[in-house]
């Protein structure tokens, strides 16, 4: 296939007749297809001839819509609708790298000016790969930090549309119960025979499925990019950002996947710009996280495949971006909510430490006892710390140093509980 091949193609989607144009668009949805790029070159293709395409499949979809909504040329104008949704998609990934600014624009304002359809909802044949297509696009750092340039308009544009996403297709639940957090032994003072009917209430629910194509999913990738892009306006959206990812958390029914890593990932980076510009917010923040970080570990998955791993590395970020919060929190404040959080988060923590098996556990090779040599921040508990040369134990570390950390808290949330009392323990 040449340039002048896809020109023609665009040309006849652009202005050919009925029959003409349904077979452009069949054309080129095979031309660009992933099957098909082994086949067929399209490096030659630059940002003019990827323009040409998106004006052709914009047009189309721009007559198509009201179509669509109408009863008797619905079913034709929903099958248009698929096919150019699919071929925009297409086109945004195999041309990615080819965009210039003016075309990115023109992307970003389609797709976000007309998959929104009547009332709250979203024109449904467009939905999913519009999404995509968005995706691909902010997959690219280079797009994103153009998106952010200046005051950051293409940027507000993106974070709205994508908030509005996974507030459409993601329910609105309330902030998870810690005594819901799913345990097989019981914490001190708490009867068993509670924590098991708690326990059980909570892991027979039915898990919630979300597909590969399921728009949120690719809505909070999009999220993700955006949020920690190296000029992202994030202080200007950080509190809408970090609940679209709680929602996502506090649907404690979820099938274990990326969704939950993501939004980890996503507050992870809203908490490193708040700590310092928003103290109070951070701290609200981290209490709303410590029943979620217990339930997310899950305890009950001994399996160290990759999506298990990647989810409790980036709950470890959060615990380690929490530490000094938590503290204060626990022990300054002597907040009880976030002094209980401390116990129902130490629980989960140790029984999927001691269920591992001996070569995911931390080892006396991994460790070193000269802290003083160790840089400051670096992870260590005072007594020994890691290795700085042994990158695959910080795995193995963190899980031992936040049983010891919480720990410590919990001895001194008790002795503080007891001065309050008269009664030091």
């Amino acid at each position: 296939m040449s340039a002048y091949t896809v020109k023609t193609i665009s040309t006849d989607l652009a202005s050919g007749l009925v029959k003409t144009r349904d077979k452009a668009l069949d054309d080129l949805n095979q031309l660009l297809s992933r099957n098909n790029a082994g086949a067929v070159d399209l490096s030659e293709l630059g940002d003019k001839a990827y323009h040409d395409i998106f004006e052709a499949l914009f047009k189309t979809v721009l007559e198509q819509k009201p179509k669509y909504y109408d009863r008797k040329t619905s079913k034709p104008a929903e099958l248009r609708l698929n096919k150019c949704a699919r071929a925009v998609r297409a086109a945004a990934a195999r041309g990615a790298s080819k965009l210039k600014q003016k075309t990115l624009s023109a992307i970003i304002d389609h797709i976000t000016q007309v998959l929104p359809g009547p009332g709250d909802g979203f024109v449904r044949p467009l939905l999913s790969d519009y999404v995509k297509a968005l995706t691909e696009l902010l997959s690219r750092s280079a797009n994103v930090e153009f998106f952010s340039r200046k005051d950051g308009h293409l940027w507000q544009i993106c974070v709205d549309f994508l908030l509005d996403v996974i507030s459409n297709r993601i329910p609105q639940v309330g902030p998870i119960d810690q005594g819901l957090v799913g345990r097989n032994s019981p914490g001190p003072s708490t009867p068993h025979s509670t924590l098991r009917s708690n326990s059980g209430s909570l892991l027979s629910q039915k898990p919630t499925e979300l597909t590969d194509g399921e728009p949120a999913r690719d809505a909070l990738e999009g999220l993700l990019c955006l949020a920690t892009a190296s000029n992202a306006h994030i202080l200007s959206r950080y509190q809408d950002i970090a609940n679209a990812a709680l929602r996502v958390l506090r649907l404690r029914n979820l099938s274990l996947g990326s969704l939950q890593t993501m939004s980890f990932a996503i507050i992870n980076s809203i908490m490193s710009a708040t700590q310092l510009d928003d103290p109070s917010y951070t701290g609200k923040l981290v209490q709303d996280l410590l029943p979620l970080m217990a339930h997310w570990w899950r305890a009950d998955k001994v399996s160290q495949d990759d999506t298990i791993k990647s989810l409790r590395n980036e709950i470890l970020r959060t615990m380690l971006l929490s530490q000094l919060h938590i503290e204060h929190l626990a022990v300054n404040n002597w907040n009880e909510n976030v002094r209980e959080g401390v116990v129902y988060l130490l629980e989960p923590l140790w029984q999927e430490y001691s269920k591992r098996s001996s070569s995911n556990q931390l080892r006396l090779r991994n460790v070193t006892f000269t802290t003083n040599l160790l840089p400051e921040d670096y992870l260590q508990i005072g007594i020994f710390g890691l290795d700085p040369l042994d990158m695959e134990a910080e795995s193995h570390w963190e899980p031992s140093s936040h049983e010891r950390d919480a720990g410590l808290n919990k001895q001194k949330i008790a002795f503080a509980h007891g001065s309050e009392t008269g009664n030091p323990r």
